[in-house]
């Protein structure tokens, strides 16, 4: 009897396995058509070290004061500077002592709604939302 019990958990065992091995082929498979894989896509939210940000178009400078006080609030920030502030753009030099979903904390903060064009590892390049009422695409 205590055999047969075995055997039937050890059955039992290898069906979840299997249901599991094909949910995450399926994930996989779906990630490939995304062009990541779940670490990947999940990585991508997070920044660390140094990381330039470049905002705009911004009104005036007040509205860059606001930005930069704003991300010098996320606790992993230990340095912020700005670069450069031309045409209405501006690039923040951050510097990030931890990893941190950086996009998320500076919706939070920010005083500003922005859309994210472009994310790579160390940069990131929003553009405001000149239109009242959209909500924060990032």
């Amino acid at each position: 009897m205590k055999a047969l019990r075995e055997a039937v958990e050890v059955g039992r065992r290898a069906q979840e396995l299997s249901e599991a091995q094909a949910e995450a082929g399926a994930a996989v498979l779906e990630a490939s058509a995304n062009g990541a894989s779940p670490v990947e896509r999940a990585a991508q939210n997070l920044f660390d070290g140094l990381v330039k940000v470049e905002i705009g178009p911004l009104e005036d400078f007040s509205q860059l004061v606001g930005f930069e006080d704003a991300a010098g609030q996320i606790d992993a920030t230990s340095e912020i500077s700005v670069e450069r502030f031309s045409e209405g753009r501006a690039t923040l030099s951050m510097r990030l002592d931890e990893p941190v979903e950086l996009l998320r904390e500076l919706e939070e903060r920010a005083p500003l709604e922005f859309k994210v064009r472009r994310s790579a590892d160390d940069n990131l390049v929003l553009d405001v939302d000149d239109e009242p009422g959209d909500q924060r695409a990032a």
